[in-house]
C-alpha cells in the first residue's frame, strides 16, 4: 500500500499529460501512486501517458463514465488505499519537493484534515491579470483560520494542490456531482464539518493556463 494516492481525472490531455507524469516521477518522496481517470478522450491521452509510465507500476489506469470531473474524481476514490490523498490535474506540474511538504505538514498538524500550497500560474504570457490578482490573493492565505475567514470571497485553496486524509474526505461524501463548482463546495462542506486546511508556504504547484483548461468538461471548474 502506497503512502499517497494521487488521482489525476483527464480528457484530452494528450498535450501536457507526460509532463504531468515526468513531474510526478522527479518527486523527491517517492512512495506514491497514481490513479489516473481518463473521462472519455478523444484525443491520445492514453496513449501518451502509458508510452511516459514506461511500466512504472505506480500508474494505475481507470476510465470514468463520462460525467466530468467530481464524478471521476469519485470513481477514483472507490480505488484508493493509501491514507492519504492527493490531487493532480493532468496539465499542470509539481515541484520535486510538492509530496513531501505535504505529507510532513500533516505529520506535524494532526489537527489539520488537508494541507495545500501556494501556486504559480505559467506561462506568463496567458495570465490574466484578473487570475494573477486571484492567485495573489489566494497565496496569502496560509492557516487554516485565515483560509476559514475567508471561505465566502473564492476558493481559498487551489484543488489541486491538496493532499487530504483518506479517512476525512471519505467521511465527508468525496466530490459533489451537481451543477457547480466542486473545490469550493468541497472547502465549505469541510468548513461545516469543523476539518481544518492549512498551506505550506512554498510555491509547489504550477498551475498551466491554457485555452482548453476544463473545457468541456460539465460540472465542475478550477479557480474563478
Amino acid at each position: 500500500m502506497p503512502a499517497v494516492d494521487i488521482l489525476m481525472p483527464f480528457r484530452n490531455a494528450g498535450p501536457w499529460i507526460a509532463q504531468a507524469w515526468q513531474s510526478l516521477r522527479r518527486q523527491r518522496f517517492t512512495d506514491w501512486r497514481l490513479i489516473a481517470v481518463d473521462d472519455h478522450s478523444r484525443d491520445a491521452s492514453v496513449e501518451v501517458l502509458v508510452r511516459a509510465a514506461g511500466g512504472d507500476r505506480r500508474l494505475t489506469l481507470i476510465s470514468g463514465a463520462g460525467r466530468g470531473v467530481a464524478a471521476a474524481l469519485n470513481r477514483a476514490l472507490g480505488e484508493v488505499s493509501a491514507p492519504v490523498v492527493a490531487r493532480m490535474d493532468a496539465d499542470d506540474l509539481c515541484h520535486p519537493d510538492r509530496l513531501g511538504a505535504l505529507m510532513e505538514a500533516l505529520e506535524r498538524n494532526p489537527s489539520w484534515q488537508a494541507v495545500g500550497s501556494r501556486v504559480r500560474l505559467f506561462p506568463a504570457a496567458r495570465v490574466s491579470e484578473r487570475m494573477a490578482s486571484y492567485l495573489r490573493w489566494q497565496n496569502r492565505l496560509l492557516l487554516p483560520d485565515q483560509i476559514a475567514r475567508e471561505r465566502y470571497v473564492e476558493c481559498t485553496v487551489t484543488h489541486a494542490t491538496l493532499a487530504v486524509r483518506t479517512e476525512a474526505l471519505a467521511a465527508a461524501g468525496g466530490w459533489w456531482e451537481g451543477d457547480g463548482p466542486e473545490d469550493l463546495d468541497l472547502l465549505l462542506r469541510w468548513h461545516r464539518l469543523g476539518y481544518r486546511v492549512g498551506k505550506v508556504p512554498g510555491v509547489l504547484y504550477l498551475w498551466r493556463e491554457h485555452p482548453g483548461r476544463r473545457r468541456g468538461w460539465g460540472p465542475g471548474r478550477s479557480g474563478p
